[in-house]
Formats: structure tokens, sequence, C-alpha cells
């Protein structure tokens, strides 16, 4: 864990199209939870599975109430709205002990069309960093992925790139502080490491 930072415990990004169910179509744990002993066995791989459905099904919840409280007309470009903080969708709320983690959680979540991306942080961290880097990280996401915001199972098939995304933004779940000339350095190289891929 990171002592002097603020550290991601997982990533997700969710497809809510269909109103039926919200899906994952990508998650990663930085951290193990309490109480996997085998961090690479079915039982940890199952129960993380079942966590970050249930994150995604309570994320769902929340953008979708969100969606319905606001009475704006929808954006034509998603993408411009993304590098708005007025038009952006997001939010953040707590998940209790017992509900999901043994310990109490902050989730925050941004979305755009119908993709979300989550981060699952602890209580201690700081919400401000964690809503920087997940918005860095939507952008970087969407750029990439031209279709996602409509179609969000796109990122299912190009696993790779999200992981170099995240290598880049946020290593091992460490938020960094980061100026304005340090946030252009990292993305010149992303845009050089998915070149290359």
């Amino acid at each position: 864990a990171a002592a002097a930072g603020t550290m991601v415990c997982a990533v997700l990004v969710v497809d809510i199209s269909s109103s039926a169910a919200a899906s994952v179509v990508f998650f990663n744990f930085f951290v193990e939870q309490e109480g996997l002993l085998d961090e690479n066995g079915p039982k940890a791989k199952r129960m993380r599975q079942k966590q970050a459905q249930q994150i995604a099904e309570r994320v769902a919840e929340e953008s979708r109430a969100r969606q319905l409280m606001r009475l704006k007309p929808r954006a034509d470009d998603l993408l411009a709205d993304l590098a708005s903080d007025s038009q952006r969708d997001s939010g953040a709320f707590q998940l209790l002990p017992d509900t999901i983690f043994r310990t109490a959680k902050m989730i925050c979540w941004t979305r755009v069309g119908n993709c979300v991306h989550v981060f699952v942080c602890n209580q201690s961290d700081n919400l401000l960093l964690a809503d920087v880097w997940l918005s860095l990280f939507a952008q970087a996401v969407h750029s990439s992925f031209k279709s996602s915001i409509e179609n969000p199972i796109e990122i299912a098939g190009r696993l790779d790139e999200v992981y170099a995304i995240i290598h880049h933004y946020f290593p091992n779940g460490v938020l960094l502080f980061a100026n304005q000339k340090m946030i252009a350095q990292l993305r010149k190289e992303l845009e050089i490491c998915l070149a290359s891929k």
C-alpha cells in the first residue's frame, strides 16, 4: 500500500447500455481483499468477479438515478463533455462494510454515454485526486476506443491497451500528485506506447 499517497483498490469499466443489468467489461484489483488467502486461486477469482459485478450494479443504479434527475438535453459530442467538468456525469458513494467488502470503501465513478469508469478507494484516500485521475483514465480510454462511448464491449477485445493506460497513469493503483506538465508528458508517453501496439 502507498503510505504517503492515494492508492486505488480497483478499477472497473462498466457497460450500462442494457436497461436490464450492468455488465463488467474490465476490472482489475490492485490490492488483495481481506479474507482471500489464495490470491490467484479460483475462490479469489470468483470473489473478485462477484465484487466487481456488485459494484457495477450499484454504480449503474446511481448513474441512472442521476441521469433521471438531470433534465439537460444530451450533448452531441460526448468526448467534449468528458473534458468539461460542468457536463460530466460523475459521482461518489460509500459502500459500508459487509455489503461487498469487509471494510468501508468509497466508489468514485464517471459516465460517458453507456460507459462508466469506476475507482474503488479506501475511505482515507484523497477522493479529489482520485476524481482527477479517473477523468484522465476515461479520456484516455475513449481516445483509444472511439466507439466505446456507445459500445463499451469494444474495450474487452483490447485489454492490453487498457493495461497500458493504467500502467502509465496509475501504476499498481498508486495515484500521484501531478501538475499539467507531468500529465502532458504521461499523455505523450502513452501515445507512443499505444502506437507501438
